[in-house]
């Protein structure tokens, strides 16, 4: 037989085995020092948890921690106003600033669409006009 891991162990400590299997592994304890010393260890740690006494829950911790915060932290008057209006101030100058800049990029458009077709074909097919030729407006 192999040697076993712990979550094994715990199960055979438990005697949560069947005993073909339990037998198999006092074979094994009896001639592998290194899994005798496991679970020598392993029982004691699993003994000992006997000793551990149960604690009772405080019921009320939860509404005692929260009025202990409650008191530490008393939100002032002001703060009540201020908080709100200033979230307030804070929207509508985002949305001043969307507008301002919304209509800026909107007359930019608008005014490349506006150029001569010789312009906008230059523009969009990547030709360099010559300069002679886009000073007086002529074509090819």
């Amino acid at each position: 037989m192999k040697c076993l891991d712990k979550k094994t162990w715990l199960t055979y400590l438990r005697g949560e085995m069947d005993e073909k299997l339990g037998r198999e592994i006092r074979i094994h304890l009896e001639s592998c020092p290194k899994c005798k010393a496991l679970a020598g260890e392993l029982s004691r740690a699993y003994d000992s948890l006997d000793l551990i006494q149960a604690v009772e829950p405080d019921y009320s911790l939860a509404s005692k921690i929260k009025l202990r915060i409650r008191d530490t932290r008393q939100e002032k008057d002001w703060e009540r106003a201020v908080v709100p209006a200033a979230a307030a101030f804070v929207g509508a100058l985002s949305i001043a600033a969307g507008a301002f800049l919304g209509r800026g990029i909107y007359d930019i458009v608008q005014g490349d669409s506006s150029q001569d077709a010789y312009s906008s074909n230059v523009y969009y097919s990547g030709e360099v006009p010559n300069q002679l030729m886009y000073l007086e407006g002529g074509q090819n």
